[in-house]
């Protein structure tokens, strides 16, 4: 039993040594610095479909006429 507990003794210190020398390679590497873009908006946002200032009337024949844009042919039930 104990010459198998040596050679995974051994295995695990061959690994050990060799992640400590991964680890020291990785630390030397240096990222680039870049810069992140900017968007670029092109168009403006659309008229907002609800406004909770709007009044109640108004907001529904906006969301009727919505609905109609669609393509929907027939009037919306509520």
């Amino acid at each position: 039993m104990s010459a198998l507990h040596s050679v995974v003794e051994a295995a695990a210190e061959a690994l050990s040594q060799a992640q400590d020398e991964a680890a020291d390679e990785l630390a030397e590497i240096s990222t680039p610095e870049f810069e992140l873009p900017e968007p670029e908006i092109a168009d403006e946002a659309p008229e907002a479909l609800f406004d909770s200032n709007d009044e109640w009337i108004a907001a529904t024949r906006k969301l009727i006429e919505y609905r109609r844009l669609g393509g929907d042919d027939e009037e919306p039930t509520a």
